[in-house]
């Protein structure tokens, strides 16, 4: 609603209108979020679910709004679509599956069939100097049932993390004063068990020294911009490499 409201605000020679509906569509319930805002033209609109894609001019926007949201309905195993037309308006569409009700007759068996839960819960530290960033992925892992706490800068994080046992860090690589590798490497000799529990995140990956880091740290790393999904993987990975040991 956020987008489709900032959408219309461009818009002065129409009425601005917001029409929210829902329908069942077996086996789904669809919910629909269609503005008269400026619409996006064919060729971009698959891309507004990309990370940090965003139509908004003059810097506004950080384009991971959709792309978290999606991610979230996923976790739901459902999906989310778009349709717009240049000129008229943008529609969201969320569709996602419907419970069967109680004492239906179904089977037990039947229960191996239902959508997985999240994985099992961690304890996260989200350390990134983007305020937003911080936010939207602290809320997207909180969504899927995680702990988290979050940092904006890699002293705060070398506190939280000294004072408390994670079982993952997501930390952005660059940061001002202490960055992610100092963060790293000043942690592990505090708690050497964290060396196999640290996920990166960079835009610099062609960066020589960058690469290696990240060779000689072993830890696994994310390129910006990347899925949410991809998160959730390394995350799993953590959990049952944590699990084994």
């Amino acid at each position: 609603m956020n987008n489709a409201h900032q959408a219309m605000m461009e818009v002065t020679d129409r009425p601005r209108r917001l029409v929210i509906t829902t329908e069942r569509r077996d086996p789904a319930l669809r919910a629909s979020f269609a503005d008269s805002g400026t619409g996006i033209s064919g060729d971009r609109l698959e891309s507004i679910f990309d990370p940090f894609f965003t139509t908004k001019k003059g810097g506004k926007g950080t384009g991971l709004g959709l792309s978290v949201s999606r991610a979230i309905v996923k976790e739901h195993q459902g999906s989310m679509s778009a349709e717009s037309a240049v000129g008229e308006g943008t529609t969201i569409h969320i569709d996602l599956p419907l419970l069967e009700d109680e004492g239906t007759g179904k089977k037990a068996d039947d229960e191996g069939k239902k959508p997985a839960g999240p994985q099992k819960p961690m304890r996260l530290l989200v350390v990134d100097d983007e305020l937003i960033l911080v936010e939207l992925l602290a809320e997207f892992l909180k969504t899927v049932g995680h702990k988290v706490d979050s940092a904006r800068n890699g002293q705060k994080a070398l506190e939280l993390a000294t004072a408390n046992d994670y079982d993952a860090i997501l930390t952005d690589l660059k940061m001002p004063g202490l960055d992610g590798q100092g963060l790293y490497e000043r942690l592990c000799k505090i708690k050497p068990h964290m060396t196999r529990r640290f996920i990166f995140s960079t835009g610099d990956l062609a960066n020589p020294r960058t690469q290696a880091f990240f060779q000689a740290a072993g830890c696994p790393y994310l390129s910006k911009p990347f899925k949410l999904e991809a998160i959730l993987t390394l995350l799993d990975q953590i959990g049952k490499t944590s699990r084994a040991a």
